[in-house]
């Protein structure tokens, strides 16, 4: 395994990680106003 792919694999985590965040933030203002 290189650097390289270890920093893709990571990259592609922390997309995840961010867009798994946004919407449990737009989950969370939803039922706060709903």
């Amino acid at each position: 395994i290189t650097n390289k792919s270890i920093f893709k694999l990571t990259e592609e985590r922390a997309l995840a990680d961010f867009l798994l965040c946004s919407l449990l933030l737009q989950v969370a203002v939803f039922t706060f106003i709903g």
